[in-house]
């Protein structure tokens, strides 16, 4: 028993000589720290990189929301105001039929509520 113990122990040193000498093998500590130095500086730049493009589109998006608006107000004070006020100009519910006169005054209703909710002067 005690031979094959010490065969078993041999074959277990030789198995960890062996590993001990890939892990040498294959790098060396200053190695694996450049290594990683230069992953993490190559993360830095991706990083920075993605940053910087975040960077452009939110204030690509910021400037075109701020075109937006202002072509909304442009279309509401050129565009719709003068129609509601015609609109508004037009109300003559005496002119309509008994029979049209509550379809009107519905319709008049809806107008002024969106010329209010335009904010129109």
């Amino acid at each position: 028993m005690p031979e094959q113990q010490a065969a078993a122990l041999r074959a277990e040193v030789a198995a960890l000589t062996h590993v001990v000498g890939q892990l040498a093998s294959r790098s060396t500590v200053a190695e694996l720290v450049h290594a990683t130095a230069i992953r993490t500086r190559r993360f830095i730049a991706v990083i920075s990189v993605l940053l910087l493009a975040q960077l452009g589109v939110t204030g690509y998006l910021m400037w075109t929301n701020v075109q937006i608006s202002v072509v909304q107000q442009r279309t509401s004070n050129q565009v719709l105001c003068p129609l509601y006020e015609v609109f508004l100009r037009s109300y003559h519910p005496e002119a309509q039929p008994p029979a049209r006169r509550v379809e009107y005054e519905e319709s008049f209703a809806v107008i002024r509520k969106s010329y209010a909710v335009l904010e129109c002067q």
